[in-house]
């Protein structure tokens, strides 16, 4: 019988909570507005994801990812790596999104060192979604596995350790020096090193887990600029998003009249923008409204503009028409 391995589990999908999944596509294009939709969905406090610097013990953090690998873990922990930032978020049910090998190097010299991160309120199976569309959004090219052929730190066993400390199995020859991994492993011990690796082991990711190739890539330099996204609710992470206040599309004719909704490029000189737009019979001709909605209607937001109901029968032909909004600008409009 083949004994299955732990990435055997991880590729089912993580379970989320307040967001919907569906509206973070993987991949994620690198979009500019991605970090203004949540301004733009008609609510500016219901994408509000509050994040704060923290230091936690490293036996209290947990890992998010499988590719968390044991020859360069132990090459960092040979080194002295001993807490210090992990330059990256964690969730809020302390999952950390990356600087997995700074944690377990940590946790083989002392798992009650602090590591430091960006916490966000969102737990892990909402927060990678939306991280990795940000990254996506970002141009950022994602994680891959090294090319040495590590193993996963979640499949070793105390065996493992010892070939690459004794043998320099997995251990980068670049930085690999056995006088100074033996010194290190008899001087921490056996059982210290074993306890650790168990501890690893059973903070590992969650079931569901996605491999490495579809994780977030923030890199550390970003990490601030994204906290600050989340904290001003300008990533779009919770509904209503901005495609559900779209009014449905449809064209409809009452004997002489034509009713539209539906979604509208609108431009004049000084400038371009998408909107949604409804029609209203006025008198013999037809009022286009433009805005987020037809309802709770304010003056001092929405446009509206009247036109001839030959107009907008062209209009939702798909035809450019052109006219004067009510408060005087020229305008061409599309429907999209």
């Amino acid at each position: 019988m083949q004994i299955p391995k732990f990435n055997d589990f991880v590729n089912e999908a993580l379970k989320t909570k307040e967001i919907d999944p569906k509206k973070f596509p993987d991949p994620q294009s690198t979009d500019p507005n991605f970090f203004n939709k949540g301004k733009q969905d008609n609510n500016s406090t219901d994408d509000i994801v509050y994040t704060k610097e923290v230091g936690i013990p490293a036996k209290s953090l947990k890992a998010s990812q499988d590719a968390v690998y044991l020859g360069k873990t132990l090459g960092m922990a040979v080194n002295g790596v001993e807490g210090g930032d992990l330059d990256a978020v964690i969730s809020k049910d302390n999952r950390i999104l990356d600087g997995h090998h700074r944690w377990a190097a940590t946790m083989f010299n002392n798992p009650n060192a602090k590591v430091n991160g960006t916490r966000a309120d969102l737990t892990i199976g909402d927060l990678i979604p939306v991280l990795r569309a940000a990254g996506d959004a970002l141009g950022n090219t994602r994680g891959a596995p090294p090319s040495g052929g590590d193993i996963s730190i979640f499949d070793a066993d105390l065996d493992d350790v010892k070939k690459c400390i004794y043998d320099g199995k997995w251990m980068d020859p670049k930085f690999y020096n056995k006088e100074k991994s033996i010194k290190w492993f008899e001087k921490t011990g056996e059982e210290k090193i074993n306890n650790a690796l168990g501890i690893i082991k059973r903070n590992g990711p969650p079931a569901g887990a996605p491999p490495r190739i579809d994780m977030p890539k923030i890199k550390p330099n970003q990490v601030k600029q994204v906290a600050t996204a989340l904290d001003a609710g300008k990533i779009d992470v919770r509904a209503p998003y901005v495609d559900e206040n779209l009014i449905p599309s449809y064209t409809e004719y009452v004997n002489e009249s034509v009713y539209i909704s539906g979604k509208f490029k609108v431009s004049c000189k000084e400038w371009t923008t998408e909107v949604l737009i409804a029609s209203q019979e006025k008198n013999s001709n037809t009022e286009l409204i433009l805005g987020k909605s037809d309802e709770g209607r304010d003056d001092k937001y929405f446009r509206s503009l009247i036109i001839k109901t030959s107009a907008a029968k062209n209009l939702a032909d798909g035809k450019t028409i052109t006219g004067k909004t009510n408060d005087d600008i020229p305008v061409k409009i599309t429907k999209i």
